[in-house]
């Protein structure tokens, strides 16, 4: 009979200190976990500290290209390139449903180790809680990452200005149809992969050789149309829109063909190894060769630009028209991350 979480587990008592040790702090050790203290204490840096925490309840956990582990470790480890900061910790809150089969537990949390000690963070902190079964969903997992500013100025959407030019480091989707192909059971999700990733190596790099990138943002739920329509909103002072060209915007095959079959936009769909980043328009000839040097930025290109038209995205068609695009109500495809 396979073992599996319950009650007992999130109680307190015995079983939940064989769980923590047994599965988590062998799969996370590291000095800071083994001091079993209520909290830890942490290096100080001269640099300015910076936090980023995201929630994960993916279904399916598991997918090609990625799963429930990785995806908790790359996303804010993104939020921390995004802001120009190198992360160095990371806390980890799992809750459990009861009936979870503990070998699922294990890969996840094999997986979340294998890419924190990539990325060289350590997690150093965390709790588990257990539901009662149909009261969950087999794992939900919350991040919080902590880093220091690599950058003397950090990108900020209060940077944006009309005449700079908008990148993205790769094509649009990849994330958001493979999870909707395997959730579906799709013929064709074998030539789909997640693009999940941490985007520190290919981003850190990019800072220290021009600091003076104005804004950055990874693509996560939404899509690119969603992040474009929030940095509108989060630089309403600075009066601006953007335009970007849909003969420019990557997409693959296999991603164009899932969303022809569902009639998908792939401008709504999420990404997780994905950053969009906007600079003058001289940086930018520069920048986009810098990031196809990397395996991370090998799709890169220039997709339009900032406006002075405020409010407006404006998206300029494969047959040479323009048309404004909406902001969605809601998300067509919730628990992508």
């Amino acid at each position: 009979m396979r073992e599996s979480i319950d009650l007992f587990h999130g109680s307190g008592a015995k079983k939940s200190h064989a769980l923590i040790r047994d599965i988590f702090f062998s799969a996370f050790q590291n000095p800071y976990l083994e001091e079993g203290a209520d909290g830890v204490v942490l290096a100080t840096s001269t640099r300015p500290p910076v936090l980023a925490t995201d929630a994960f309840v993916v279904h399916p956990l598991f997918f090609p290209g990625g799963d429930l582990g990785k995806l908790a470790v790359c996303g804010p480890l993104n939020d921390l390139a995004a802001m120009g900061a190198r992360a160095h910790y990371l806390t980890a809150t799992f809750i459990l449903e009861e009936g979870l089969e503990i070998a699922t537990l294990k890969k996840v949390v094999a997986s979340m180790a294998q890419e924190a000690r990539a990325a060289g963070v350590a997690i150093v902190a965390g709790d588990t809680k257990v539901v009662e079964k149909n009261k969950g969903d087999q794992i939900y997992i919350s991040v919080t990452a902590m880093g220091y500013l690599e950058t003397s100025c950090a990108p900020h959407p209060r940077r944006l200005r009309p005449g700079q030019k908008i990148i993205l480091t790769g094509a649009l989707g990849d994330h958001g149809a493979t999870v909707l192909a395997t959730r579906k059971d799709l013929a064709f999700q074998g030539n789909l992969n997640s693009d999940c990733a941490n985007l520190q190596p290919l981003i850190l790099p990019l800072l220290n050789a021009f600091p003076n990138i104005a804004c950055m943002r990874d693509l996560t739920r939404g899509g690119l149309t969603g992040i474009l329509h929030e940095l509108i909103l989060e630089s309403c002072e600075c009066g601006i829109g953007f335009k970007i060209i849909e003969e420019k915007i990557p997409v693959s095959k296999a991603v164009h063909g899932l969303c022809e079959l569902l009639g998908l936009d792939p401008m709504t769909l999420a990404n997780e190894g994905n950053m969009i980043i906007f600079c003058d328009g001289l940086t930018a000839a520069e920048v986009v060769p810098f990031l196809r040097q990397h395996p991370l930025g090998k799709d890169s290109c220039c997709i339009g630009e900032v406006t002075s038209r405020a409010g407006q995205l404006e998206l300029q068609t494969l047959y040479g028209g323009e048309r404004l695009v909406m902001w969605q109500e809601g998300d067509a495809l919730p628990r992508i991350c």
